[in-house]
């Protein structure tokens, strides 16, 4: 249940805009999200980003509570980085309480491995340049978007690495002027425990030069999870 819990929240932040100018998160760039299962609200969480000389920062946290803290209260710390550019992860590390998990992107013997508290558990060999789950939904967000464009991405959770796609329309969410992507869900059948057919997922970004990441739907086979954006903090620095 933990480890579902986990992905459904995480995957609430893949999004992208429609903008041709290249989106840089601000420096110190923090959102927050309120989480709701079957439309009780259930727990927050926390998106922030940095900018280091050489990588980019993020960090994401989650509460759970609520209802379905009946069933099962959950926090989870989750921190990555990736290049300036975007174009591959260097690290990752989840810290759900119980266990802590990371992964070691080593890029010059082409090697990702992947560590459950502190034990090497599995090595994938000859990895193409790929993401993990948190650095791409900045990766996304930087591109320009376009109405019926098809995405494709490389995406890993140390166990696999598989090519992902996705669809771009153009919606309104309250208001606002969104773009909808839509990831196949087949394609993170095994990658992401997300291929049953009761799974499905909507990210919604507005299109503006902030590229806020507004509302996800993630539909489980346990009900509908939903993360609505509810603050936006200013920056702590200078944009990146």
């Amino acid at each position: 249940m933990d480890r579902r819990l986990f992905l459904a929240a995480t995957v609430e932040f893949f999004a992208g805009c429609s903008s041709g100018e290249k989106f840089l998160p601000e420096n110190g760039q923090e959102d927050l999200y309120r989480l709701t299962w079957q439309g009780l609200t259930v727990g927050r969480a926390r998106l922030q980003s940095s900018r280091e000389s050489d990588r980019s920062v993020f960090l994401f946290d989650f509460d759970t509570s609520g209802a379905l803290g009946l069933l099962h209260s959950t926090h989870a710390h989750i921190e990555a980085s990736a290049s300036l550019n975007l174009d591959r992860s260097l690290s990752y590390r989840e810290d759900g309480g119980k266990h802590l998990k990371s992964l070691e992107f080593d890029w010059a013997q082409k090697r990702i491995r992947r560590y459950r508290d502190a034990e090497l558990r599995q090595t994938l060999p000859q990895a193409p340049f790929c993401l993990d789950p948190l650095s791409l939904i900045y990766a996304l967000r930087r591109g320009p978007l376009t109405p019926g464009q098809e995405l494709s991405f490389v995406l890993t959770d140390g166990k696999k690495i598989a090519r992902v796609t996705a669809q771009v329309e153009r919606k309104e969410l309250a208001g606002r002027d969104c773009f909808l992507i839509r990831p196949d869900m087949a394609d993170l059948e095994g990658l992401l425990r997300l291929g049953e057919d009761e799974a499905s997922l909507s990210l919604w970004i507005e299109d503006s030069p902030a590229r806020r990441l507004l509302r996800i739907d993630a539909g489980t086979p346990w009900g509908e999870i939903r993360a609505v954006l509810e603050n936006a903090q200013p920056s702590l620095g200078s944009g990146l």
